[in-house]
């Protein structure tokens, strides 16, 4: 309350200053009455949407049983029930075969890598494609490119037209590349592949995963500057853009829809101590005094049966619980309630705005109230499930599909154990009446003593034993096919989880053709996730960042494409084709750039990091500037067949050498035989030098004619380009 300044009493400044106390009093009357009805009014909504959450609570009741069997499946438990049948048969085998929890665990790691491998996303931002451009493309590459056509009154050639469309089209890549780098950034920031692999974990464990996002968090950066040689610890808000996984058992949609588009409003629960809501008060849009409200009210003890039913599977039994519950609302609520909570609604008459609306679950006190940033027709959240229902917005997990032969090979081992433990030692029959032990125990025992009573009765008629015939084969053989089954039903082919690979697959054939076919049923589990996370998020977050983000250089028409089956899934069989693609590109002479980006994509393909493995661009510009020229195939054959004529050369005259060498010695040997001077040999055998002679020169003109044909085919190469 302002102080009113003191006056004389008396006089028209006296009058003048009662009349303004009372305007002012009134005011600040009407001020603080409306106020009242304000908070009346966001209490009043409050207590609505908390008697709606309630509701949507009771009405999940048989979903969220069906879940606590899965996550028992999952932990290898049995139903408390029949763990309390167990308990009281003490010679019972009690084992639980864990098959589930195998198979899932492959499905999960199997997803995981395939949707999101460390060197690749599994969306891609595109420029909307423009049949208009594409059509006018068309007539005008028909068109007299010296003939001018008409463009609005104004006389343009089409080559100038077809310069401008191409501008468009490239100028709409750049800014869709531009859009997907700005989107892949902020999912990098907000650890998206970490949260997703929680989503598909809670898809594959209990049949239904949750994302929610874009949705804007307040962020705090911490970074150190130096100022003055003394580094100092600098703090930066920022507020962006971000996505989580949201627990399903957090999450309340509408039962009534049989997807998430169907449902128009959601509700999500919030646990949070005291430190987590103070630091709720620091994002934007919250009601810090409301905040404070709700603490000072105190927390109660959190009960839920489902929370402590997982807890007690865990081994956390009885554990006291103190946090606050906040709900979080998403869908619409009348402008009235919404102006009466201090909201800038829009200049429009809607009587029905899409909001979003916190308050607690204990008072229902509101502590934040805001018009959805999302642009219309973008759900905040995605449900991806694993086994969808027509019915439902939540879907059955794998421990549901194998539910049956869970139960199988347990009951199966069960009994083989039981089995075994039974017929380990024979069942006992004995006479009490005639016979007694000396020790007084009527166990089995070695070297035991037993006092016969009655010395006329044979022994033989006083003890019996009887073998329990063994069922050991047949129940172990009922426990594998249902193991096989489990496989086949639950997972992809063993020969894909690591196993020892079947006769038929042991060939390289073989192995593609069964490899193919598995990946036939990984095709179904990305599809849905492209179909029911990537591609509305993404969208979403386009969206965000069309409507929000104020660079200019990343808005134009975006189209987004969802990359799971078309690169990340055929990625594993690309390698081989990149190899042989790779080993041609060799043989061609491909430039230096083009062989790095085969080897570039090779890497991707097989997992690795290219940017580490393979030269950088600047040293990709300093190989392309050392590179000699590829070499030309055709002069390549010229020099090869010019060396074996040199080859071709220098042995003929090393024969033509051995050959005089090879006659000196001759003649040396027929003077010494004869009698003879060499020079008497050699005129008496003259004619035999002359026909030798005569065969040399001929066979040096049939060298001297071929060594002239390949002059003439050389000049005919360099004028002509005709291989040999």
């Amino acid at each position: 309350m302002q102080t009113i300044p003191e006056i004389d009493p008396g006089g028209a400044e006296a009058q003048e200053q009662s009349v303004f106390d009372e305007a002012y009093a009134e005011t600040l009357r009407q001020e603080e009455a409306a106020n009242d009805k304000a908070k009346s009014v966001a209490a009043s909504l409050g207590q609505h949407l908390l008697s709606e959450y309630e509701r949507r609570k009771s009405e999940r009741v048989e979903i969220e049983q069906r879940w606590l069997r899965d996550i028992r499946q999952y932990n290898g438990q049995y139903e408390p029930d029949f763990e309390s049948f167990l308990r009281e048969r003490k010679a019972a085998c009690k084992v639980y075969v864990p098959l589930t929890r195998r198979i899932a665990n492959i499905v999960e790691a199997r997803l995981g890598d395939l949707l999101f491998p460390t060197d690749d996303r599994n969306f891609a931002v595109t420029s909307s494609p423009s049949p208009e451009l594409d059509d006018a493309q068309e007539v005008l590459a028909k068109a007299n490119p010296e003939q001018p056509v008409d463009m609005g009154g104004e006389a343009v050639l089409p080559t100038e037209v077809t310069t401008a469309i191409r501008d468009l089209i490239d100028e709409a890549k750049r800014k869709a590349f531009n859009m997907q780098r700005v989107v892949d950034d902020q999912l990098s920031e907000a650890d998206w592949p970490t949260q997703a692999r929680k989503v598909i974990h809670d898809a594959v464990k209990i049949g239904t995963g949750v994302v929610k996002g874009p949705f804007v968090l307040s962020k705090t950066k911490k970074r150190w500057k130096t100022i003055g040689g003394i580094a100092k610890l600098v703090l930066d808000n920022a507020v962006k853009p971000t996505i989580k996984r949201v627990d399903p058992w957090n999450f309340y949609p509408s039962l009534s829809a049989g997807d998430i588009e169907s449902s128009e409003s959601f509700f999500e629960r919030h646990p949070m101590n005291k430190l987590e809501m103070l630091r709720l008060a620091e994002q934007p849009g919250f009601d810090r005094e409301a905040i404070v409200r709700v603490l000072q009210a105190g927390g109660k003890q959190y009960r839920d049966t489902n929370v402590d039913a997982q807890r007690e599977s865990a081994g956390n039994v009885g554990v006291e619980d103190n946090r606050f519950n906040v709900i979080e609302y998403n869908g619409p609520v009348d402008a009235e309630d919404l102006n009466n909570c201090g909201c800038e609604l829009p200049d429009d008459e809607a009587l029905v705005f899409d909001a979003i609306v916190w308050f607690s679950e204990y008072t229902g006190e509101v502590i934040k109230a805001i018009v959805s940033p999302m642009s219309a027709g973008n759900q905040l959240y995605s449900v991806y499930n694993w086994q969808p229902d027509s019915a439902c917005i939540f879907g059955y997990g794998l421990p549901h599909e194998m539910r049956d032969l869970q139960e199988s090979a347990n009951s199966s081992f069960r009994a083989a154990h039981d089995n075994m433990a039974l017929t380990v030692g024979p069942q006992v029959v004995v006479n009490s009446k005639k016979v007694t032990p000396m020790n007084g125990s009527w166990a089995i025992e070695p070297f035991k003593v037993w006092d016969l009573s009655d010395s006329s009765v044979p022994v033989g008629n006083v003890f019996g034993f009887y073998q329990i015939d063994s069922k050991l084969t047949e129940l172990m053989s009922l426990f594998n096919m249902s193991k096989q089954l489990a496989d086949e039903i639950g997972g992809p082919m063993m020969a894909m989880q690591g196993q020892d690979a079947p006769n038929y697959l042991q060939t390289a054939t073989a192995m593609s053709i069964a490899y193919n076919s598995s990946n036939i049923w990984m095709r179904r589990a990305v599809k849905l996730w492209d179909d029911q996370v990537t591609v509305p998020r993404v969208r979403a977050f386009v969206d965000w960042n069309m409507e929000h983000n104020p660079d200019e250089d990343i808005k134009g028409d975006a189209h987004v494409l969802a990359r799971g089956t078309s690169a990340l899934l055929e990625a594993e069989g690309q390698v081989q084709r990149l190899q042989l693609l790779t080993k041609a590109s060799q043989e061609a002479g491909v430039p230096v750039r083009k062989m790095i980006l085969q080897l570039r994509q090779m890497a991707i393909a097989m997992r690795l990091d290219p940017d580490e493995l393979l030269p950088s661009d600047d040293e990709i510009k300093q190989m392309e500037a050392n590179a000699s020229p590829p070499p030309n195939p055709e002069m390549e054959r010229i020099r090869i067949r010019e060396l074996e004529i040199q080859n071709n050369q220098e042995e003929r005259a090393s024969r033509e050498r051995m050959a005089s060498e090879n006659n000196q010695i001759r003649m040396a040997e027929i003077a010494s035989k004869e009698g003879l001077t060499l020079e008497q040999v050699r005129a008496k055998y003259s004619l035999d030098l002359m026909k030798q002679d005569r065969e040399d020169r001929r066979e040096q003109m049939k060298q001297d004619r071929e060594n002239q044909r390949f002059n003439a085919e050389l000049e005919a190469k360099s004028v002509y380009g005709s291989g040999i």
